[in-house]
């Protein structure tokens, strides 16, 4: 399971049940479709609509118009994820095992000196507990993803199964066997209030 602690609702969703091999479009639309699916499931009441923010970043706005909870999507493979908070930002990454992934080459090519050492001594595993915390960090900053490569990785490494903290707010990854999700949020962690 996911950490209790964590102060946002989440969903995954696994791969759909298909007769035939999925070609890339076909699983793009149900990664689509299934990422917006999880994310409303998650709230209840008011009828959400989909939107685009400035930023471009997903969002949810009622009936009156009236912004709604902010959410963040994601898939890699056959796996999709949503998060969705209550106040502030939420920005959430997916990423699974590839096969010809060179973990160590892409990290020496974007992380910091302790981030390097440590996926030379755990391999992928490392490498995607690293890039999905960085990644789900852009998602919530907004800055992109060279903005989430500039972040001090060294201090990121205590979130790997956990939480910490950095800069504007909090991270928490967790692997769990399939792939590595990480989610990063603003606001303090406290009890979610829908």
């Amino acid at each position: 399971g996911f950490p209790a602690w964590l102060p946002l609702r989440l969903a995954v969703a696994g791969p759909p049940v298909l007769a035939a091999p999925v070609e890339r479009t076909a699983r793009r639309h149900w990664q689509s479709v299934e990422g917006r699916r999880l994310a409303l499931g998650l709230l209840a009441g008011e009828s959400w609509q989909w939107g685009a923010d400035a930023e471009g970043r997903p969002c949810l706005h009622n009936a009156a118009g009236a912004r709604g909870p902010d959410v963040s999507i994601s898939h890699s493979g056959n796996w999709v994820a949503a998060g969705v908070v209550a106040r502030g930002r939420v920005g959430i990454d997916l990423e699974t095992p590839r096969p010809g992934r060179d973990p160590l080459r892409l990290a020496q090519a974007y992380f910091s000196a302790a981030e390097i050492r440590w996926v030379a001594a755990e391999g992928e595993a490392a490498f995607l507990a690293c890039w999905t915390m960085r990644e789900a960090v852009a998602k919530l900053t907004g800055g992109g993803l060279a903005a989430a490569l500039a972040l001090d990785g060294a201090a990121l490494l205590a979130g790997r199964n956990g939480m910490c903290r950095f800069g504007a707010g909090w991270v928490g990854h967790c692997d769990w066997g399939g792939g590595h999700l990480a989610l990063a949020w603003s606001e303090a962690p406290d009890p979610l209030v829908f």
